[in-house]
């Protein structure tokens, strides 16, 4: 993805969250998300929108955005998938280390 529409897209993607992932409504499938990000949408988006910046994308381009999206705090990882194409909205969740892009898991190296 050229520099430009990582620029671009990392300027209007947001966090919207899902249910999905979060108590009391979360699928019995479904990584829960830590509860302690609940209430953190604005930091989640500048964390989704700072992964987009440095290229921690994969997948297919769906209107401009990246379909995946990997962050790292600390010892803890975050895959973030887009949700809605059109707006530019992602959800996320808690992943594995093992589940973290092996090229990313190398630039850490």
């Amino acid at each position: 993805m050229p520099v430009e529409q990582l620029t671009a897209a990392a300027a209007r993607a947001t966090y919207i969250g899902s249910p999905e992932h979060k108590v009391p409504h979360a699928r019995s499938d479904a990584t829960r998300c830590p509860a302690e990000l609940g209430a953190t949408q604005e930091n989640l988006t500048a964390w989704l929108r700072q992964a987009i910046g440095e290229g921690s994308i994969g997948g297919l381009t769906e209107g401009g955005f990246p379909c995946y999206v990997w962050y790292r705090d600390g010892d803890r990882m975050f895959e973030g998938r887009l949700t809605n194409h059109v707006k530019g909205d992602y959800k996320g969740y808690p992943i594995n280390w093992d589940e973290f892009p092996e090229e990313l898991q190398r630039q850490d190296a």
